[in-house]
């Protein structure tokens, strides 16, 4: 037990700083006009949180590394059936130009739940972080299904979190 508490904690320090999990109801940002949404959930185990920042870690070290594509081999398959390696990486790209190199990122919830808006029911891991550029700062939410004991990228959305410029 205590074996797993430390990689948890070790895995959490890797999201590059860490505060505590919360069990509130986060606003996740909407890609489809910019306004936030309330996401209703429960705290994620520690074995869950341990799975879900694996993909997330992963995913952030194949952005700071910029690759082609970043992340795309973490996307679920029913992702990959509306978003094409093509689309996504030029959604990088565009965010790249506009927000510069990652700074850091910092850690700041993790909520299960398994109904999201505009979203068929399933395992979801809403994951929000708040992020450095060199031209600006964000809140970034990753969502995360479950697909066969791994949890993979359903979803990537981004919100300026400087009021003076939008991203």
């Amino acid at each position: 037990m205590m074996k797993m508490t430390l990689r948890t904690f070790l895995l959490l320090l890797l999201c590059a700083g860490c505060s505590s999990v919360q069990a509130a109801e986060p606003s996740a940002p909407n890609p489809n006009g910019g306004q936030k949404i309330s996401v209703k959930g429960e705290p994620v185990t520690p074995l869950e949180l341990e799975r879900v920042l694996t993909t997330v870690n992963t995913f952030l070290a194949a952005l700071r590394s910029g690759q082609n594509a970043p992340g795309y081999d973490l996307l679920s398959p029913d992702s990959k059936k509306t978003e094409s390696e093509t689309q996504w990486n030029e959604l990088f790209d565009q965010m790249h130009d506009k927000t510069g190199k990652r700074l850091s990122s910092t850690f700041g919830f993790a909520l299960r739940t398994d109904t999201l808006p505009n979203a068929p029911k399933s395992d979801y891991v809403v994951v929000g972080l708040k992020s450095s550029f060199e031209k600006a700062r964000l809140a970034e939410t990753i969502i995360l299904t479950k697909v066969d004991d791994r949890y993979l990228i359903s979803g990537y959305h981004f919100q300026s979190t400087d009021a003076s410029k939008q991203p």
